[in-house]
């Protein structure tokens, strides 16, 4: 089978994927799961969070393939000794992932020899509160975010935080890394750097380069790579099934033949 073109070394395509519809290749996906995967989506309490879950997952999967050459199926997943998922079973040298979801929407962001972490939130009133702040922003972000009028604040809050979470899925810590000892700017914007990091993990704070992504209305955004500042190039995907995938990938073979 055929591949995508794969990012080159300094590029990472994100795809961003309208789990809403995912919803007619639920089961088809599902399918394509592991035991880790199904476990994890069985733990979810509403079935709403689930079928966001197998969404998220199964796209991955798809798009992953598209890059690897494979079926979905075929993939395999580890986990780096920090937390940090990759691709397994010879699939690793070919390309590096990162994927978040939220309420309708995941994003799957792929590159090579990068380490990076992306985050996407839905933008819902009420997400700034002095409650989270004093759980998650530091002093200065915290002020900065006060001095704003009262209807920029929500967007301002999770424009921090996405970019906090960024950066700890990209070291692999992921909560276990305190979102207080991450300094990020708080104004919009791309090509940014982090301010400041009390965590070993995230250090030379210097080094890491922000960036918002366009999620579409209703998202906040923000890819975290660490050493490069790369193109980013967003691809929207709203749905392939598996069928569709290997008709593709058969239909590309023949012509690469």
């Amino acid at each position: 089978m055929s591949q995508e073109s794969k990012p080159r070394s300094n590029e990472i395509h994100v795809h961003s994927v309208d789990t809403a519809s995912c919803e007619a290749y639920q089961a088809e996906f599902e399918a394509l799961l592991d035991e880790t995967e199904r476990a994890a989506a069985n733990r979810f309490l509403f079935p709403r969070h689930k079928a966001e879950y197998v969404a998220a997952h199964g796209a991955m999967r798809i798009l992953l393939a598209g890059y690897c050459g494979c079926g979905p199926e075929e993939m395999r997943f580890d986990k780096e000794l920090n937390g940090r998922p990759y691709l397994s079973s010879g699939f690793r040298e070919l390309v590096d992932f990162n994927l978040t979801h939220t309420r309708g929407l995941a994003m799957v962001a792929v590159g090579k020899g990068l380490r990076f972490g992306v985050d996407a939130e839905e933008l819902r009133p009420n997400a700034w509160s002095e409650e989270l702040a004093a759980s998650c922003l530091t002093a200065r972000e915290t002020e900065a975010i006060r001095a704003l009028d009262d209807a920029e604040r929500d967007r301002a809050f999770l424009r921090c935080w996405t970019r906090k979470e960024a950066v700890m899925k990209a070291t692999g810590r992921g909560l276990s890394l305190d979102p207080r000892d991450l300094d990020v700017p708080v104004e919009p914007g791309e090509a940014l750097s982090l301010l400041a990091s009390r965590d070993a993990a995230a250090q030379p704070a210097g080094d890491w380069w922000l960036s918002d992504v366009e999620a579409g209305a209703g998202f906040v955004a923000a890819i975290a790579v660490f050493k490069s500042k790369p193109s980013v190039s967003l691809q929207p995907w709203t749905g392939e099934s598996l069928a569709q995938l290997r008709a593709r990938q058969e239909k590309e073979m023949c012509h690469d033949a």
